[in-house]
């Protein structure tokens, strides 16, 4: 059915896993995109000192500005916008070097495993260096990912209802076990049921 919509199908190596991944590009037809939805801050960029540089620079001039706006609350709108553009571009600039750099750690870590399996010792230590960068920036992406998840539960509403609580309740009440009788002798052919 998908077929007449592949743009494109790749076998790409994988450095970490004996198997290859595949790249494929579908033409998705007839979607509608979605609207942009509510602004979130990512709190995290609190604690990047360049971030919180551009925020403090650009709010001290944005504190002169004052006189130009019929009202305060006028005033205090446009400057929240402000904070919300420079912060996307901000994190979307970020965001576009973590991506490049990760391709270029990939392309490393490619090339160092190639040298390894041919036997090179000396490129052992850059390799298992370059691991251990591509799975900081792995975690980095999957903290943000749980963020992004949360929050989207809460948009959408999600809650777990009493009869939920009630039935994981009944649930582990089945699986409890409060004590073993000592007669039992544990082989290991003896099953207990429910475990």
């Amino acid at each position: 059915m998908w077929v007449p919509y592949v743009e494109s199908c790749d076998i790409l190596p994988c450095p970490f896993p004996d198997h290859c991944a595949v790249l494929s590009s579908i033409l998705v037809p007839d979607v509608v995109s979605p609207g942009p939805g509510f602004w979130k801050l990512n709190t995290s960029i609190l604690h990047d000192d360049e971030y919180v540089k551009l925020i403090s620079e650009a709010w001290l001039n944005w504190r002169t500005s004052i006189h130009r706006f019929p009202s305060l609350a006028k005033w205090w709108e446009e400057g929240k916008g402000l904070i919300k553009g420079l912060t996307i571009r901000f994190c979307c600039s970020k965001t576009k070097a973590r991506s490049r750099n990760r391709d270029l750690l990939i392309r490393l870590i490619d090339h160092l495993k190639s040298k390894v399996d041919a036997g090179s010792v000396s490129c052992l230590g850059p390799y298992h260096s370059a691991l251990s960068e591509l799975a900081n920036l792995d975690s980095w992406a999957a903290k943000g990912a749980q963020v992004r998840s949360r929050i989207k539960w809460v948009e959408e509403g999600e809650t777990s209802s009493a009869y939920f609580f009630r039935l994981e309740k009944k649930r582990s009440g089945d699986r409890w076990i409060s004590a073993l009788s000592p007669f039992f002798r544990l082989s290991p052919f003896l099953v207990f049921p429910g475990v």
